[in-house]
């Protein structure tokens, strides 16, 4: 049997026509080279890490092959007996056009991932098996079924465990992806998140318990990862690797002290909490200051910031900048992440973010709120639709999803137009920053860019 897992392209911006993109972005890439030198870095910044790890549950009797379309074309005349597939959102489509061309080959397909959950509907009547939840437990177990001919159509908590623990989680089949040059290469430590932040899958997804792998299973993987990729950027992939300081103080004591690892540039993302932990900060910067902190912001008004579910936000906005400051003093120049659409969002909201990323002189990774389904703001505005219009009558969760975000908009106080003026504003002040960004560029970091 010959199994392949396959890693969708990602949709962005360089995948569209130039007519399609707006004027305002048109203007950016054409006046400031670096974004276009990012957009480049993205294609080869993100290993597929659930693939990796599923695929290292596999018996080694099953011929296992791993493709990354971000990095190479599919040869659909292979024959396999079985293709794996994951993604995100912003690889849904990509996928389904990927199970469409094995499906019409008769090649049956298994599908698992964040857009899998989000869209199940567009899989199973396609006659694709999904995962609904970790792979580790769950593929397996579908994979003995499959042997039988015998396979469900979906592989949820009813069928293996919820949640897997990490001590268990095997370490990525590195080897199967050792052929491509990715620019960034990393981990995940920990899973699960204590927040439920109205916007965000993570709780739904992995639940609100943080579980930690072991550190010697860290170790031992980081080592595999800087044998095959020694110059990559190394970035630890969770919501935030030092959500829990006891741990994250032991790692990285282990990983620079006891075990003397040099991970070259490198970076994770956190929330404002890690600026008040300056015993942790020293440790992260013992060895060479961090190459990228993303920093959750998320918004800078209380009315937005009172939407989240997340007191942490809402109670440390008035020190932002006091934040960065104190990142600053361990020469972090911290990434702030923003998000903008909102339908309380003002214009003199939007001129606020624009003005405090010019003063701060920070990067920003600016995105669209997209209504996520199983989140509470999705399920917030769906009982809300409901109720003054009905029952949502749609032929799919697609539709349903594109229904609730044009009523999200249609509710806004601006408009779509204003956003994206507003959006191109802070890119503009982003990519004027060449020095900042050269260095970005320099540490082969995947700068995201949405609009």
């Amino acid at each position: 049997m010959k199994i392949a897992f396959i890693c969708p392209r990602i949709s962005e911006i360089s995948q569209r026509t130039f007519n399609d993109v707006p004027e305002e972005i048109k203007e950016i890439i054409q006046k400031y080279p670096l974004f276009q030198r990012n957009l480049e870095s993205m294609k080869r910044g993100f290993c597929a890490l659930g693939l990796l790890t599923v695929a290292a549950t596999v018996p080694k009797d099953i011929e296992v092959e791993f493709i990354d379309q971000n990095m190479e074309e599919i040869d659909y005349s292979k024959p396999y007996d079985l293709v794996a597939i994951s993604g995100n959102l912003d690889q849904l489509n990509q996928a389904l056009d990927i199970s469409d061309h094995f499906l019409q080959r008769k090649v049956p397909v298994v599908a698992g991932g964040t857009a899998v959950i989000s869209f199940p509907d567009l899989y199973t009547r396609k006659g694709i098996t999904i995962i609904d939840g970790e792979g580790e437990d769950l593929f397996p177990i579908f994979l003995k079924d499959f042997k039988n001919h015998n396979t469900r159509k979906v592989y949820d908590e009813t069928v293996g465990k919820a949640h897997v623990d990490l001590e268990d989680s095997p370490i990525p089949c590195f080897d199967l992806a050792a052929k491509y040059n990715y620019s960034m290469i990393g981990m995940q430590v920990t899973r699960g998140c204590p927040h439920n932040c109205s916007f965000c899958q993570e709780a739904r997804i992995f639940g609100r318990k943080t579980r930690l792998k072991p550190i010697p299973n860290v170790i031992q993987e980081i080592k595999l990862i800087k044998k095959y990729w020694p110059n990559s950027f190394f970035f630890f992939y969770d919501d935030n690797p030092f959500i829990n300081k006891k741990y994250a103080m032991e790692l990285f004591d282990t990983l620079f002290n006891k075990e003397n690892i040099d991970l070259g540039k490198w970076g994770a993302s956190a929330d404002v909490t890690l600026a008040q932990q300056e015993d942790l900060m020293r440790l992260l910067t013992s060895k060479g200051p961090m190459s990228y902190l993303g920093i959750g912001f998320e918004a800078l008004a209380e009315t937005t910031l009172s939407q989240l579910n997340n007191s942490i936000k809402l109670n440390n906005a008035d020190m932002y900048r006091e934040i960065i400051q104190t990142f600053k003093k361990f020469h972090i120049n911290p990434v702030g992440y923003f998000i903008v659409g909102f339908r309380t969002n003002t214009i003199k909201e939007l001129e606020d973010i624009v003005e405090f990323v010019r003063d701060t002189r920070i990067a920003a990774e600016v995105g669209r709120l997209t209504l996520l389904p199983g989140t509470i703001l999705y399920d917030n505005l769906k009982k809300e639709y409901e109720t003054q219009f009905g029952k949502l009558n749609t032929f799919s969760s697609l539709a349903e999803w594109g229904r609730l975000n044009k009523y999200l908009k249609e509710q806004s106080i601006i408009s779509d137009k204003e956003i994206q003026y507003h959006l191109a504003e802070i890119f503009k002040i982003v990519y004027s920053h060449t020095e900042f960004l050269e260095k970005y560029m320099d540490d082969n970091i995947p700068y995201c860019i949405h609009f």
